[in-house]
């Protein structure tokens, strides 16, 4: 199975393992919103509730009227700019180190690890 089919199948299952667990949450009689771990039958389920925020696609009036609305939105704007900045300034980091590498190649800076990956 391609990584693509392995993504593809558990998007598939992800409502059904949601809506079992949600059970499982009504069954232990624990609290709707629950976060945190439950044991089952020897695993433990880490239970999670990420929160997300897109109050930039708001649209109601009294929202986007709300001074913390435009603070919001061009602090989003500087969180981009700030995150594409960063992804070029790792590109250059890794671009002079690697220089550096060249020009040093026996260095005690230089960190080989290991990765082994089990295939069927």
């Amino acid at each position: 199975m391609s990584a693509n089919e392995s993504e593809a199948t558990i998007a598939a299952l992800r409502p059904q393992v949601e809506e079992a667990v949600q059970e499982l949450i009504r069954q232990r009689g624990l609290p709707k919103d629950f976060k945190g771990t439950i044991p089952y039958h020897g695993f433990k389920i880490r239970v999670q509730r990420p929160k997300s925020f897109t109050w930039e696609k708001n649209t109601n009036p009294e929202v986007t009227s709300d001074p913390n609305h435009s603070i919001y939105v061009q602090q989003l704007e500087l969180q981009k700019r700030m995150s594409d900045q960063l992804k070029d300034m790792r590109a250059d980091v890794k671009r002079t180190a690697e220089k550096l590498e060249k020009a040093h190649p026996e260095s005690e800076s230089i960190k080989h690890g290991l990765t082994v990956a089990l295939m069927a």
